[in-house]
């Protein structure tokens, strides 16, 4: 993981990008994010475009 930064700190200190590098594919537990979804009452436009797709 790098933190960028855009601007100088010393301008602007929220000018910060945090880059990871993903590894390997874990497979995601759609009830489980339902679960989720429904407890903490929220729905995700991501969560339903990777779901119709068939990718979860």
């Amino acid at each position: 993981m790098d933190v960028l930064e855009f601007i100088d700190f010393s301008h602007s200190p929220k000018n910060v990008m945090i880059r990871a590098i993903k590894r390997g594919r874990k497979k995601h537990n759609a009830e489980e994010i339902r679960r989720l979804m429904q407890k903490y009452g929220f729905s995700h436009t991501l969560f339903d475009l990777l779901q119709r797709d068939g990718l979860i």
